[in-house]
């Protein structure tokens, strides 16, 4: 007879065939991105990314990870300015290190890291990456075999500059939206610089300057949950797929990170309007595009000299690269139609599924706002990181005039052609002709009672014209437009600036074709 009590082996291992087994078969079988991907679904027990809800500290704080390539000489000087009393609730600030093959800098060892921060309250730790992906900042993980230990984690890129009391305050707007330790469905991206996408004539547009409403969030400067980052680093066939593909353009991981949290939550992003806006430090080169992590740098032109994608093993292509714009209308239609295909479990009718639009964002006194424009510019020589009410010389002048959402794809072409054989001096000279003509616009819009939202919004098709030239066109353009929508003058104008590009390029491919053909000095052809 067998003996069946407790203390038997047959009686153990009945108990782990039967109880113990199943429960570990469930647990590995769990997948959080298919929950995501299926919302309406709920799965008997409350999923967890540990086997369990735990109650979470609410005043843990955060962690700060920031990627860096090729621009160290920041790191150093944001080092600083992030541990010299520190906002309250920053906990350890992690640098990613994706100049793979290149060592640490003295000034990030494990030496003097554990040295120069020993009696900060904030930990500063490095992980080396293992290739040059984008993707690479979304990894929770402080090295390749710890987690990151808060449940908040701001993503910030190398070259912004944040006043200490805006992150403090940023975190804080972040805990009221997304209640960490609970289901990890809920809440939302909160970050300071709002994009949106909008549909014209059949075709996606990446809207750079939103004006009423945005969409998502660029992670230059953004809080989300930790486990929104191991959604993204599902190992799941699909999101691998989707990962891939920033790989392959080595652009959008910041579009995807908002398409999957929208695609889980089914809620809008939160914009910041910070009492100093988001500033970014100039760095060297004329339209730091792929080399930079997000599109704000990529738009505003500063120098020359630089490459236009960042040299990378899981970047490089033989395929031509697009410029930076047009890849991202590439990345939108892809994420789209990809995400589209759920919008039917959630009876979604949008065209933008998963996206969810909002016209509300949140100012640094606690009042929201219809303020959803994107105020972020470069950082001024001789500004400090914490001046609040910094007055830049007027001889010096803001690049952000240019990032507009005018200016896609081919706009980018076209001023990257326009000014490709000037000095650094004629392009100096030539940008601040061009925001001395802006500067122009604002002012005739107030003089004509427009306030400060009111008046013609023309566009670059006037940079070139007398003031008389530019009042006849505009009154022009108050006449065809007449009786209009909001929205129908914006196609309106939207159109005119298109046929003024076409035409300014048309005649700058036949000034090229007239070098081509080779003129000497005295005017013969060679």
């Amino acid at each position: 007879m067998v003996n069946l009590a407790p203390s038997s082996l047959f009686s153990r291992l009945w108990l782990v065939l039967v109880i113990v087994l199943p429960l570990l078969v469930e647990a590995q079988s769990y997948n959080p991105l298919a929950a995501a991907m299926a919302p309406r679904e709920r799965p008997k027990r409350q999923p967890t990314y540990s086997g369990k809800v735990e109650p979470i500290n609410m005043n843990e704080g955060f962690t700060m990870l920031i990627a860096t390539y090729n621009r160290t000489h920041l790191l150093e000087p944001l080092l600083s300015h992030l541990t010299t009393t520190p906002p309250p609730s920053l906990k350890h600030i992690l640098i990613i290190w994706q100049n793979v093959g290149v060592p640490l800098p003295p000034f990030l060892n494990h030496t003097t890291l554990r040295t120069r921060y020993a009696d900060a309250s904030v930990k500063v730790s490095v992980r080396i990456s293992k290739v040059n992906s984008m993707n690479e900042r979304f990894r929770p993980q402080l090295d390749w075999s710890e987690d990151i230990e808060t449940e908040a984690v701001m993503i910030m890129d190398d070259d912004v500059v944040l006043r200490r009391d805006a992150l403090e305050w940023g975190y804080q707007e972040f805990r009221k939206v997304t209640p960490l330790g609970g289901d990890f469905k809920t809440g939302r991206i909160v970050g300071f610089t709002g994009r949106d996408v909008n549909q014209v004539d059949g075709e996606w547009k990446y809207v750079v300057q939103p004006r009423r409403e945005y969409s998502m969030v660029l992670s230059n400067a953004a809080w989300l949950r930790k486990d929104w980052l191991r959604v993204y680093w599902n190992r799941q066939e699909e999101v691998t797929g989707l990962r891939n593909y920033v790989d392959e353009v080595f652009n959008c991981d910041d579009l995807l990170i908002n398409f999957l949290v929208s695609n889980w939550t089914h809620t809008p992003p939160l914009l910041l309007q910070p009492h100093t806006p988001l500033r970014t430090i100039p760095g060297t080169g004329l339209w730091t595009r792929a080399a930079s992590s997000s599109d704000h740098t990529a738009s505003l032109p500063v120098g020359k000299n630089v490459p236009t994608s960042t040299p990378s093993k899981v970047g490089d292509s033989k395929k031509p690269k697009l410029d930076h714009f047009t890849q991202r209308k590439h990345c939108l239609a892809k994420f789209l139609d990809h995400f589209g295909a759920f919008a039917v479990s959630v009876n979604s009718t949008s065209p933008h599924y998963p996206l969810v639009k909002t016209s509300i964002a949140v100012t640094e006194t606690g009042s929201e706002t219809t303020d959803v424009v994107d105020h972020a510019r470069w950082m001024f020589p001789g500004e400090g990181w914490e001046e609040t009410d910094f007055k830049p010389p007027a001889e010096m002048y803001p690049a952000e005039e240019f990032t507009d959402e005018t200016m896609d794809g081919d706009d980018v072409e076209y001023w990257d052609r326009e000014i490709d054989d000037m000095t650094d001096e004629e392009v100096d000279a030539f940008l601040k002709a061009l925001n001395d003509e802006a500067e122009k616009e604002r002012v005739e819009r107030e003089r004509r009672g427009s306030g400060g939202g009111g008046g013609f919004p023309v566009g670059l098709e006037t940079l070139r014209m007398t003031s008389e030239e530019r009042d006849k066109y505009i009154e022009e353009l108050e006449r065809e437009t007449e009786g209009m929508s909001d929205e129908e003058i914006e196609r309106h104008l939207e159109w005119k600036t298109e046929v003024f590009m076409k035409r300014e390029r048309e005649e700058l491919e036949a000034k090229e074709k007239g070098k081509g053909r080779g003129v000497g000095k005295a005017g013969g052809e060679l």
